[in-house]
């Protein structure tokens, strides 16, 4: 796979309508228990909570391994293990999506045909900005209806608001994941934050595409553009390639800019950090959504050599098979790759010899086969597929190297917890004096502990770990070493600071 690596400086939204009708369950996933610990939100930042719960791919083991009654459950923002969307006939978006809706409206469009590698071309429905998604649902505790599952750091958020807002009858969220700061969408006093580290944010390309380098004012046009009336830089309808300095036989070639779906972090993150910053209101139709940190829904577009796509740079190393300093995930060193998470689902448990004939896709594997190259010693269940067929990250105008970016930087990543948690009296785990929230995400030498205790200034019940103080009982489990090096194995820059 060719790289250019010119890397950029740069996760659909539903409210979540909490059901507290006792019902028997019935769920593709565990359903939690009363004492459990439960998160939802971002889908960049999900397999970090996969991983801290459940372990990672290269062998470190996770909270639940240690054995407990209750367990650490981390729904992921979709229901499929490769953070695909899953599609039915008929699916319904709304939300009032920029320039194609008006607010709060619903839109019925065909279903989306995502191929078996990712969601594909979502992106190819004729309303722009939506996908047309089933909309999956998850049981946040047992004996309670399914409610629609939330995917994205937007949605995560709004679903925690109302299960705070739902006061005693609440409870069904402990945290929410979230790619950007929406720490503003809490009432004042309900929820603190920890940032669990960074990441960049990279724009990906077919490596036979017939982009460019673009700055943060030529993809603010590139984003901002109708179809219809002038564009930003002065010619008519969607931006070509020679509207941002193309000369020759690719001038003509239309720009295909893809964009995360609505409620996703990242896509507001990077719509607010072109320049000047675009809007919802202010997106142009020119744009199509996808579902974010899927590479293949370029070369599923309706033009993969013109299209582009912001992308996690946490997600792109799990592709390359790298941790978050960018390093060999399994040596910790240099910058090869290492073993990579995700593999070709085109492939059946136990075999590895899919051919195109079968609906396999060689560019994932060798010739003549689909899955990829072998992870482990056994090489016949654990295949991991490259990034993406004839896909690859490229830099923005103006970046002088990956590691010192000039227009975007490194952005914290979030885990939101309810305040009112950090001080709750019940015990997580049996003989341990610490709550849900302090065990695991937020133990600050400040509130009050799970005894009871109420921390003052220089409490001598505290202890400071490498330059931050934690209350009784030390760092969480995120905060300590093994809770870190699972946070670096899904491609983030681990770190801990509480607010």
């Amino acid at each position: 796979m060719q790289i250019k690596k010119l890397a950029v400086a740069a996760g659909a939204a539903g409210a979540l309508a909490l059901s507290l009708v006792t019902a028997a369950p019935a769920s593709a996933d565990y359903a939690p228990s009363s004492g459990d610990l439960v998160g939802v939100g971002s889908d960049t930042l999900q397999y970090a909570g996969d991983f801290l719960a459940d372990g990672d791919h290269v062998s470190d083991a996770g909270y639940n391994s240690g054995g407990f009654v209750n367990k650490w459950v981390n729904f992921d923002a979709t229901a499929d293990a490769n953070a695909r969307l899953a599609y039915g006939s008929g699916g319904q978006v709304g939300l009032g999506l920029a320039s194609a809706n008006t607010a709060g409206s619903s839109v019925f469009c065909a279903p989306g045909t995502g191929t078996a590698k990712g969601t594909g071309n979502a992106n190819a429905n004729s309303n722009g900005n939506t996908t047309c998604q089933l909309n999956p649902t998850i049981v946040l505790r047992a004996g309670l209806n399914p409610v629609q599952r939330p995917n994205g750091s937007g949605a995560g958020v709004s679903a925690m608001v109302k299960d705070i807002a739902a006061g005693a009858a609440g409870g069904n969220i402990d945290y929410a994941r979230s790619s950007s700061n929406k720490f503003s969408s809490f009432a004042t006093g309900t929820a603190n934050t920890v940032t669990i580290g960074t990441e960049g944010v990279y724009m990906l390309a077919s490596t036979t595409t017939n982009a460019v380098a673009l700055s943060a004012q030529q993809l603010s046009k590139v984003y901002g553009a109708n179809s219809t009336g002038t564009n930003g830089f002065g010619t008519t309808g969607c931006p070509t390639w020679g509207d941002v300095g193309v000369t020759g036989a690719n001038a003509t070639q239309t720009i295909l800019p893809l964009l995360p779906q609505f409620g996703s972090g990242t896509r507001s993150y990077f719509i607010g950090i072109m320049n000047p910053a675009l809007t919802e209101s202010t997106l142009g139709n020119c744009t199509r959504t996808v579902e974010e940190n899927d590479p293949e829904a370029i070369d599923a577009s309706s033009s993969p050599a013109n299209a582009i796509e912001p992308i996690s740079g946490a997600r792109l190393n799990m592709f390359l098979g790298l941790n978050g300093t960018g390093n060999n995930n399994l040596t910790g060193t240099g910058t090869t790759a290492g073993s990579k998470y995700f593999v070709d689902p085109s492939c059946v448990y136990g075999d590895n010899t899919v051919t195109t004939a079968q609906g396999g896709n060689t560019g994932l594997g060798t010739t003549a086969v689909s899955c990829g190259t072998a992870q482990t010693a056994s090489g016949t269940l654990a295949k991991a597929a490259a990034l993406a067929p004839n896909v690859a990250p490229f830099k923005t105008a103006g970046n002088a190297s990956d590691a010192n970016p000039i227009w975007i930087g490194s952005r914290p990543l979030y885990i939101y917890v309810k305040t009112a948690d950090i001080s709750s009296s019940a015990q997580f785990q049996a003989g341990i004096n610490q709550n849900k929230i302090r065990a695991t995400l937020a133990n600050p030498c400040s509130g009050t502990s799970q005894t009871g205790h109420v921390y003052v200034a220089n409490d001598p019940l505290c202890s400071t770990v490498g330059g931050v103080t934690y209350g009784q009982g030390g760092q969480p489990y995120i905060a300590t070493s093994a809770g870190q090096a699972l946070i670096s194995a899904a491609g983030i820059n681990p770190g801990y600071t509480f607010s």
